[in-house]
């Protein structure tokens, strides 16, 4: 059996959307954790049109592999980065071929483009830490985690936690109240003081705001006296047949002078209980291993640990 590596063409599309369907199968097996992305989704004509579009998948940095019948059997995409590190968009490798050193070759070459680019390293996109033998390849060719204790770590509310729970509140000078627009500078300010971010109000727009699965009543403000302390949201996520998908938090935050009080938990419980009111499964979270005490509210409120989502990095 021989092979050739060459660099993709979009007169590949149909041949590549055929290697990626049936090289993520069995990954799409795995239960859906997080509502907000599908990891391995089933490639269409629309989706890499998308691809195209973001740069996921450019002529100059994905390279692909054909056997000699002719057969795409590992596809890597990157792309070379403003500094001097590169992405590793997504990779695959066809079950029947991984023990043949396809992959070893295209992900060579995908890393030679990036070399010849001036990149000095390259990090993944996320991957799910269930996936073994994706995780096993990459470190088996150099790949690392490069900050352990920063690692996204997914969380799932087990089956008991499904339940209305009462939203305790430390005194009458605090008050949970909803999403308004008028409030967007204080969830602004909250929000970057808690996650040390830079997100704008156009990122705001952008990221929320704009899309279909923006609910104010399940957007929480802790509210002290006349002053906004805290901050938490549900989405829910619905397929295009309005199926739905599942719900997520996507943030959870109290300034650090009001921490201590048990307003986070408040916050969490409200969230959680427009969730659990309207029947959604699965319902998950992000934080990282180094948020100990988020992590230990979490686990109270009868979420476990379901998978890390690492970002390897290797040096060129």
């Amino acid at each position: 059996m021989s092979e050739t590596i060459l660099k993709y063409h979009p007169d590949m599309d149909k041949r590549l959307a055929e290697l990626l369907n049936v090289g993520w199968a069995r990954l799409r097996e795995l239960p859906l954790l997080h509502a907000a992305r599908a990891n391995w989704p089933i490639v269409t004509d629309e989706l890499l049109a998308q691809w195209h579009e973001s740069d996921r998948l450019s002529e100059a940095g994905t390279f692909v592999a054909e056997d000699d019948e002719g057969s795409l059997v590992a596809v890597f995409a990157a792309s070379a980065g403003a500094g001097d590190q590169g992405t590793l968009h997504f990779f695959c490798v066809i079950p029947d071929y991984v023990e043949s050193g396809y992959g070893p070759r295209t992900l060579a070459a995908a890393e030679a483009y990036l070399r010849d680019c001036g990149m000095k390293a390259v990090l993944t996109e996320q991957i799910d830490s269930r996936s073994h033998e994706r995780n096993d390849f990459l470190r088996e060719h150099g790949y690392y985690d490069p900050d352990p204790e920063n690692r996204s770590m997914t969380m799932l509310l087990r089956p008991e936690g499904h339940r209305l729970r009462e939203v305790v509140l430390p005194d009458s000078g605090y008050r949970l109240v909803n999403w308004r627009d008028e409030y967007l500078r204080d969830w602004l300010r909250i929000r970057n003081a808690v996650f040390d971010g830079g997100i704008t109000e156009q990122g705001f727009l952008d990221g929320f705001r704009s899309r279909e699965c923006f609910d104010p009543d399940a957007w929480f403000f802790m509210r002290h006296n006349d002053e906004f302390v805290g901050i938490t949201n549900a989405v829910v996520r619905r397929e295009e047949d309005d199926t739905v998908r599942g719900g997520y938090f996507t943030g959870v935050g109290v300034l650090p002078e009001y921490r201590g009080r048990k307003l986070g938990e408040a916050l969490v419980v409200a969230a959680l209980n427009y969730l659990v009111e309207r029947g959604i499964r699965p319902i998950a979270l992000n934080t990282e291993p180094f948020r100990k005490a988020a992590i230990g509210l979490y686990e109270k409120l009868d979420f476990e640990f379901a998978s890390f989502n690492y970002r390897y990095r290797k040096d060129l």
